[in-house]
Formats: structure tokens, sequence, C-alpha cells
């Protein structure tokens, strides 16, 4: 666009009026130009949403198409600059405004689309695979089988080859095990062990199909055990919209959607290896089982910052619902007595099971909509006084310091010593006196003549004002 402007400058001069409206035009379209070429490439699929509906990239670049090839044309034909560069102008003020926002508004809306919700791709990748029929199901499982029996046969052959390279030392006729080969063949058997129940249940299905495995060549054996993979995974991604709709069903619960789905898919692939299709039932039927009980289990596990056994668990939730239905039936809710009776135990036991049923939850977790507060701000502290009372201390204080000012030094001292007004510490009459060196008689003396000199009508009307107050708290 900068290379047309710079033509048409050449062409008609800067003084033709007709070549002003030319270069005002190439730069009008220059903007929507830049953000056609950057609708190009918002999104592999050809349709953006918008407000109004759903419009495809060939409609936005439809649009906007005229603009670039009068600007193209005003270069190419000096003859019908004029009348060119008129309608483009009056294109690019219509558009200059209005269109190009509309533009940018689905530029950002194709950019947006790229940073969808996670749950939403993954819904997106596994709708690809389709479900199974029965027959397909059944296939599948047949071709697993028999994998699960080439990896029988080889680790019993693994098995019979290293059992057979352990030499013992004989000693008198009789083979002695050495201490260093112990261990080692301690692990031969129980490998030969598994082996053997591996091929015993292999047996047990069909010794026809094993003869003929046996009878294969290695490289084919082989390719049994990577069909047998393969099918094992195609069982598995067929039915992984069952695990989403099954973790719908627990949401809420202390775990993310997306680690829901997770645990479900752990389920899954357990099912996977545990199905047997001579049962005659749908795979869907089998795997919901395994799939709820590792939902449940992760849910029980890890939902908690504090893990709670899952038994106690079952009693919270047995607690719960006979609370709920006790208040449908009466309209209150149940004492401690009724649940006690009801759920079969003592009160103390009823009490550890409704502790056991709140939450832990974080001082540092985040409150409101700004989130600028976190739940440790409201919470009171008990160890700390409170302003009223701090408040009311000190007023206190200075009263009881203007009393006291007007006693001589010992009489004041000796008070505040006696009932601790400085350090909240009392002292005795036996501290007192020997701090001022006198008997103990005389200290309670001085105390005596202090307290009447504070019980004189100028000094006592302030101070029963706190005592007043004092009682008022009582």
């Amino acid at each position: 666009m900068a290379r047309s402007k710079q033509q048409a400058r050449d062409k008609q001069g800067m003084n033709n009026p007709a070549a002003e409206k030319a270069v005002r035009a190439a730069e009008a379209s220059d903007g929507v130009q830049d953000v056609i070429e950057e609708v190009k490439g918002v999104t592999p699929e050809n349709v953006i949403e918008e407000e109004d509906g759903l419009s495809s990239e060939d409609e936005i670049l439809e649009g906007d198409t005229l603009l670039e090839d009068e600007a193209i044309a005003a270069e190419e034909e000096p003859l019908a600059i004029e009348a060119a560069a008129t309608d483009a102008v009056n294109d690019a003020e219509k558009i200059d405004a209005g269109k190009q926002n509309r533009l940018r508004r689905i530029v950002d809306s194709g950019r947006s689309a790229h940073r969808e919700d996670p749950v939403k791709t993954y819904l997106r990748e596994i709708g690809q695979y389709p479900l199974l029929t029965k027959e397909e199901e059944v296939e599948l499982a047949t071709s697993m089988e028999r994998g699960n029996w080439v990896r029988a046969i080889r680790d019993a052959t693994d098995a019979a080859e290293r059992l057979s390279r352990v030499v013992l030392p004989k000693k008198g006729g009789v083979s002695i095990l050495p201490e260093d080969k112990k261990a080692e063949l301690e692990a031969l058997v129980e490998a030969g062990k598994e082996a053997a129940v591996a091929l015993g249940l292999a047996k047990q299905k069909s010794k026809v199909d094993i003869v003929g495995l046996l009878q294969k060549k290695g490289q084919e054996l082989e390719q049994i055990d990577a069909q047998a993979r393969a099918s094992r995974d195609r069982l598995t991604i067929s039915n992984l919209r069952l695990v989403v709709s099954i973790a719908k069903r627990y949401t809420n619960r202390g775990l993310s959607f997306l680690d829901l789905i997770q645990e479900g898919n752990m389920g899954l692939m357990k099912a996977v290896e545990k199905f047997d299709y001579k049962r005659g039932f749908k795979f869907s039927t089998y795997a919901t089982w395994w799939i709820r009980q590792a939902i449940t289990r992760a849910i029980a596990d890890q939902s908690r910052t504090i893990r709670v056994p899952v038994h106690m668990i079952e009693t919270v939730r047995d607690l719960k619902r006979i609370k709920r239905e006790f208040i449908q039936q009466h309209g209150a809710a149940p004492t401690l007595e009724d649940l006690s009776e009801m759920m079969g135990m003592s009160i103390d036991r009823i009490k550890k099971v409704e502790n056991v049923s709140s939450y832990t939850a974080s001082l540092e977790r985040p409150i409101g909509d700004e989130e600028e507060d976190t739940l440790c701000d409201f919470i009171e502290d008990t160890s700390s006084p409170s302003p009223t009372k701090e408040t009311f201390r000190m007023f206190l204080k200075e009263q009881l310091n203007r009393a006291l000012d007007q006693l001589d030094e010992r009489e004041r001292e000796i008070l505040k010593l006696r009932y601790g007004l400085d350090d909240d510490h009392p002292r005795t009459l036996k501290d007192v006196s020997l701090k001022f060196n006198i008997t103990r008689e005389r200290v309670r003396q001085i105390e005596i003549k202090a307290i009447e000199k504070l019980k004189h009508p100028s000094r006592r009307t302030e101070l029963k004002r706190f005592r007043e107050l004092l009682l008022g708290e009582d």
C-alpha cells in the first residue's frame, strides 16, 4: 500500500485533488487490509462466531475486496482516478470506524478460541473416536487375550532359561545351594509361579490356541503382541466418553473435573485389563463399576487436606442422610440424643463424626471478588485485648494517677506496689516492708491511711464512674 500511495503521488502530483483523494483512499484501506490479513490466520476452521451470528472467513474478505480493488485501480488507471478515489474515500469513511472495530473484535474472539477451556479441548479430542459395537468389543478382547497368552509363554520361557543357567556345585553327590545364588533362585521360582498361573489360566481358555501359538515363530508372536496392545488402546480410547459422563456426577466434592476424569481413566484401564468377554455383557456395563470405584477412592484420599479413612467418610454420609430425613419429617434439626439413638452410637462418637465432617480451609484463601483480603483477616484474635477494653483501661489509669498525685510520695508508692498498678504484680506486706525498711504493720497503716484519703468525696466522684462501668459489664 505504501508503494501504491507513492506511485499515485508521482503520477498525478501532490497538487491534483483527484490524486489527493486516491492517496487518502489508499491510506484508509491500509488499516483495513492489515486487519483482513490478520483475520486470515485466526482459526483453522473457516467459521468465526460473532455477536450477530456466524460469519465465514470468505464473507469477511469479500466485504472489503472492493476497497482494495479501488486502490489498485487508482494506481493503474490514471484517467479514472478521480471517480475511483471518490468512491474509495466514501467507503473508507464508513469502514474505518465501524468495520475495523468489528474486524478487530472478530480477531480477538478468534484468538480467545485458541485459549479455550482445557476441558472443551479434551472433550473435542475424545469425541473423534467412535463408540464400539458389542461385536467389535469381542474382537478386541479376543486379540488382547491372545496377547496375554503370548506374554505368559514368553515369561515361562525366560524363567526356564534363567533357571537352567543356575549351576549348583556338588558335594558328595548332593547339590549345594550357595548363599549368593539363593536370592536369584527365589526370584526365579516366583517368576515361574506367575508364568505357571498365567499358562494355567490360558490352558483353561483354549488348549488348541496355545498349541498353535507355541508352533508360531518369534516374529509372528511379536505381531500378535503388538496387535493386542493396539486393541487395548482402542478399547480404552473408545470408552473415554464413558468416564466423562460418570465423572460429571462427582463434581463439587473436593476434586476438579479434570482430576476426576484422570482418576476415572485409571479405573477404565483397570477394567480393560480385567474384562472377560465370555460372560456376555457389554464392556461399558463392566467398566462402570471400576470407574466409579476409582473416582470415589480418589475423592476419599485426595479431596481433604487431612485424609479421612473411607469407612469414616461413609459414616459421615450416613449421619448427613439421617439429619436430612429427620428435618423433613419433624421440621427441626435433631439433637445429639436423637442422632445417638438413630445411629446406634454414643454421643461422644457422634461429636467426633461431626468434627470429621468439617473441611479444612487455608488461612491464605482469597476472599471477595477482588481477592485482596484473605480468610485470616476475618478471624478474631482472642489473645489480643479488645480496643474498647484497652481504651477503658487507659482512661482509668489516667484517673488513678490524678488521684494518687494528691498523696505523698511514700503513700503513692506503697499503694502502687500493694495493688500492682504499674506492672500488674501485687506485692505482699513483707515485700513492701523490705523495700522501705519498715515493719509490715507500718506498711498496713500507711496503706489504710492512703485509701481513706482517696475516699474523700472530691476524689471519689471520678473513680466512682469507672466502678459503675465495671459493675455494668459484669
